[in-house]
Formats: structure tokens, sequence, C-alpha cells
């Protein structure tokens, strides 16, 4: 074998080394390129619906029910008292209750 036989099979295993690292490289840019798009697309998403979840809110807030005086019905049944522990009485008071309550 003589030097330029080397020399020339040495080329080859280069360029041909170099094209697969250069056919590696496109691939991978081009993969690149489909991810930034994928990220913008998300970003996008990440802000409408932040928006659309920002607008629920507000819309929540304004159905907040405000606490407001308990009704005039169960201060009535507070004042129901019974007489004594036996089971007729608690009886009695108890359809009192029930009466008071169905009004």
């Amino acid at each position: 074998m003589d030097i330029k036989s080397i020399l020339g099979g040495v080329c080859l295993v280069l360029v041909v080394s170099l094209g697969f690292i250069f056919w590696l490289y496109v691939g991978a840019k081009e993969e690149i390129a489909g991810l930034k798009k994928d990220l913008q697309l998300s970003k996008a998403n990440v802000v409408a619906l932040q928006e659309a979840i920002d607008k629920q809110n507000l819309a929540i807030k304004a159905l907040e029910v405000k606490a407001s005086k308990p009704p005039k019905e169960i201060e009535m049944i507070k004042e129901i008292k019974i007489k004594d522990s036996s089971c007729e009485s608690e009886l009695r008071g108890d359809k009192k209750r029930f009466k008071e309550m169905g009004r």
C-alpha cells in the first residue's frame, strides 16, 4: 500500500463523516425551529388562559354573597324552651320546632 491510497482513504472517511455530521446538524436545526414554534404557541396559550382565569375570578367575586343578619325564624326557634326532660315534653318541643321551621 502506498501513501496516496492511505491518504485517499482517510480523506474519503473524513468527507463521509463530515457529510453525516452536516446531516445531523440540519436535522437538529429543524427540530430546534419546531420546538421554538411550539414554545411560542404555548406562551400565547398561557397568556390567553391567564386572561380567562382573571375574567372568571372577577365574575366569581361579583357573585360573592355578603354575610347578613340571620333570619327572624331562627331567632324564634331559639326562643322555644323545653320545660323538663320527659319524653312527652321533648316531643312537644320538637313539634314546635318543626312548625316554626315550616313557616
